[in-house]
């Protein structure tokens, strides 16, 4: 048979209870079958730091440099919105480093076998989620017609580091449920973040922002001061393992959507809670939703995005359209 290409399939191999293992190993196989080589990289390699955050992606980073005349025809993230996270922002930084230097562009595509526990991104895209074999034929399919383009988020920090999420910026309640819920390992999937969410609503205080904002068609900016206990930028749907925060967010619409949670008691928030999951919540006035080509945010806040920790405010988000050609 003849090959058509490399497909590298990148996640934490040695996670307890060798679930990722086991889904990277059968997605491998279905590539296999159909004609494309494969190569498994664990994200906690021999040169691995845990405490560097860069270094989960120091494996496929080696990968990419060392294949340039000869790039693979996706990457695919193995687990959850954390290590798409990780293999999206190497991606953009080898596309990017391409673009400064003498290497043609890489069309290398993004893929997901989603296997974590919020699954955010998979949920967006309609994904398959928890079923490897669904998910590497859903990922033949697409590069059989083609990727599609997907606008990503872009964060600059005061300290001029910058990193890019594929779902949501969170700095608000929802990046301390966040916090909180990466330190459970119970409950699993998304019940940890409920459960990280019952013991913020009683430690989380709402806080002052200050936000520059731009809008779609403008090159002007607006600013506000607020109160909030949720201030959030959306690419994609969902947060939290199915929050729907926004139902109608595009990740190909070249913007993103500013969702704004006015300040509530613990009562009403847990009334506003459930209607999260539903959509009803769009319709509340504590509620606003904005759609945004910027922001930049000033306040006190620690700063995720796609669930994994990035920085401390303040923080400017931008969206870059069709950064990445993508197989979900």
């Amino acid at each position: 048979m003849t090959t058509r290409g490399s497909v590298v399939l990148v996640g934490h191999l040695s996670a307890p209870g060798g679930r990722i293992k086991r889904a990277a190993t059968a997605a491998s196989a279905v590539f296999q079958a159909n004609g494309h080589t494969t190569v498994l990289l664990s994200t906690d390699s021999p040169d691995h730091d845990p405490s560097d955050p860069a270094g989960w992606g120091e494996s496929l980073r080696r990968h990419l440099t060392s294949t340039v005349a000869a790039p693979p025809v996706a990457v695919v993230a193995v687990g959850g919105d954390g290590t798409a996270h990780v293999v999206l922002n190497v991606l953009l930084q080898h596309r990017q480093y391409q673009a400064q230097g003498q290497d043609p562009a890489q069309d290398t595509a993004f893929g997901l076998i989603a296997s974590g526990s919020g699954n955010d991104l998979a949920r967006h895209w309609a994904s398959p989620r928890d079923d490897p074999e669904r998910s590497a034929g859903r990922i033949l399919r697409c590069l059989d017609t083609g990727p599609t383009v997907m606008d990503v988020g872009q964060v600059d920090f005061e300290d001029g580091s910058t990193a890019w999420f594929a779902t949501a910026l969170c700095a608000g309640i929802d990046a301390a449920v966040n916090q909180r819920a990466n330190r459970y390992r119970w409950p699993r999937g998304s019940a940890k973040y409920v459960v990280a969410l019952g013991v913020e609503l009683l430690r989380h205080r709402a806080q002052t922002y200050h936000l520059e904002i731009t809008e779609p068609g403008s090159r002007l900016s607006t600013r506000r001061e607020l109160q909030a206990l949720m201030v959030n930028v959306a690419n994609s749907s969902s947060i939290g393992g199915g929050l729907g925060i926004v139902p109608w967010a595009d990740a190909t619409d070249a913007a993103m959507e500013l969702f704004v949670v006015a300040p509530l008691t613990r009562l009403r928030f847990l009334r506003l809670f459930p209607s999260i999951y539903t959509g009803a919540h769009v319709r509340l006035e504590a509620v606003q939703i904005q759609p945004v080509t910027r922001v930049r945010i000033r306040g006190s806040h620690v700063v995720f995005a796609d669930g994994e920790p990035l920085g401390q405010l303040p923080a400017t988000v931008t969206v870059r359209p069709g950064a990445l050609p993508v197989v979900l």
